[in-house]
């Protein structure tokens, strides 16, 4: 039997169909997210940003604490940090020794990006990815989660806080 004749084969056999149309489903899933993921990204998150106010140290302070009881946080330690003006950056992250950190620039000290990043704090995005890290080889999956489940979501909080 040549390689010719049992490719003919397979590719007539329905298991070659199923691979197929399960191929298929996943790359029109792949897109549709795709899709979802840069609707949600330009229009909530970027369009709304672009009108906020700079808050000042203080003001940056105290709405982390009203979003840390509004998430029933009050019992977390969340510490701020200002980073330098020759960088940008907005993240929040849990650290090693149990308490929550939010590192701000300042030109991401607005509303959203707080709201944004106490939102990953309180829905737990930043405990799974910790626990992710330590326990994981494989971070292909994580990286897909963050990017088409945990991002979208706190682009939306951010935008439709004031809503809630």
């Amino acid at each position: 039997m040549t390689l010719e004749t049992l490719l003919h084969a397979w590719s007539a056999s329905p298991c070659a169909k199923n691979f197929s149309n399960a191929v298929y489903r996943t790359a029109r899933c792949s897109l549709l997210f795709g899709v979802a993921y840069a609707a949600t990204v330009l229009v909530s998150g970027y369009g709304i940003r672009r009108d906020a106010p700079t808050l000042t140290h203080d003001q940056v302070i105290a709405a982390v604490n009203v979003e840390k009881h509004r998430f029933g946080l009050d019992d977390k330690t969340i510490r701020v940090t200002f980073t330098g003006p020759d960088t940008i950056k907005a993240s929040a992250g849990l650290r090693f020794d149990g308490t929550y950190e939010i590192t701000l620039s300042p030109d991401n000290c607005i509303l959203p990006l707080v709201r944004h990043e106490m939102y990953h704090i309180g829905a737990g995005h930043c405990d799974d990815a910790h626990k992710r890290a330590l326990n994981s080889d494989d971070h292909i999956v994580p990286m897909l989660r963050y990017l088409f489940i945990n991002e979208p979501q706190a682009i939306l909080y951010s935008s439709l806080a004031d809503k809630l």
